[in-house]
């Protein structure tokens, strides 16, 4: 699912059997019997209020065996960066791991699999990525610790099942 038309349509050349929604999220409706076998939101949650996103998650959760989703962590030294700066945009919104993993549970999802993506994120001086304080060399080598800063990386990545059986 994408906003973007053209993006939307590529994807559709590239993946003919992979069914594509080019809509607005906060105002997506599945028929009574669609289901999926996997649905991934990946870079969407940072555009949803917390309203939205437990809308959507408990939408989700009525038609997918498999969720793969991600969220900007509010924990991250990044968030704490655009945020010291006044680089964040008022639609973007950051939650804590532990917030978003409550809202999944909430929503009926069980997590099966966490993973952090970058504890370290190339940071600039100002705004639009200029005069880079932190270079993506030295991103590189302390992101090897990644897996033991799950919770502390800019993203955090999640694996949930519904582990109701679709009739």
């Amino acid at each position: 699912m994408d906003f973007n038309e053209d993006f939307c349509e590529e994807l559709r050349k590239k993946f003919p059997s992979v069914r594509v929604f080019q809509e607005d999220v906060r105002k997506l409706n599945f028929d009574e019997n669609e289901r999926f076998d996997v649905v991934t939101c990946i870079e969407l949650v940072q555009n949803l209020n917390k309203d939205n996103l437990i809308e959507l998650l408990r939408k989700l959760w009525g038609v997918t065996k498999t969720l793969l989703i991600n969220i900007s962590n509010r924990n991250s030294l990044h968030n704490w960066w655009i945020e010291k700066r006044g680089f964040k945009k008022d639609f973007v919104f950051n939650y804590t791991p532990d917030e978003f993993d409550g809202y999944l549970e909430e929503a009926g999802f069980r997590i099966v699999y966490r993973k952090g993506i970058g504890l370290v994120t190339p940071i600039s001086l100002f705004s639009g990525f200029m005069w880079k304080l932190m270079p993506i060399w030295f991103a590189k080598v302390v992101n090897k610790l990644d897996r033991y800063a799950t919770k502390r990386c800019h993203l955090y990545y999640v694996e949930a099942i519904n582990e109701e059986v679709f009739v």
